[in-house]
C-alpha cells in the first residue's frame, strides 16, 4: 500500500490562489442553479406552451449536469484521504 506521503508528493504543485474549499464550490452551484430557476420562473409565463417545455427541459439537462458534476467531486473526495486534506481547485475540474 502506498503512503499518504508518497500520494502528496505526486501530487501537482498548485499555487493556493487557484485552490477553492469545496463549500464554496457547493454553494457556488446551489447559487447558480437557483438563479437560473428563478429567472426561468420570471419568462416561461410569456412563452408558447411548446417553447416553455424546450426552456424547462434545457434547464433540467443543465442543473443535472451541474449536480452530476458536484455529485462526483464530493465523493471523489470524501473517497481519498489526501483530496480530503486539500482543497479543491476549480481550475483542474468543471467550469
Amino acid at each position: 500500500m502506498i503512503s499518504s506521503e508518497v500520494l502528496e508528493r505526486e501530487l501537482p504543485d498548485v499555487a493556493s490562489d487557484d485552490l477553492v474549499p469545496l463549500n464554496v464550490v457547493v454553494d457556488a452551484v446551489i447559487h447558480d442553479i437557483y438563479s437560473r430557476l428563478a429567472e426561468l420562473g420570471e419568462t416561461l409565463p410569456s412563452l408558447h406552451e411548446s417553447a416553455r417545455a424546450a426552456q424547462i427541459f434545457q434547464f433540467s439537462l443543465y442543473a443535472r449536469r451541474q449536480v452530476v458534476k458536484l455529485l462526483a467531486l464530493v465523493r471523489w473526495s470524501k473517497e481519498s484521504e489526501v483530496v480530503a486534506k486539500c482543497m479543491v481547485s476549480l481550475s483542474s475540474f468543471c467550469w
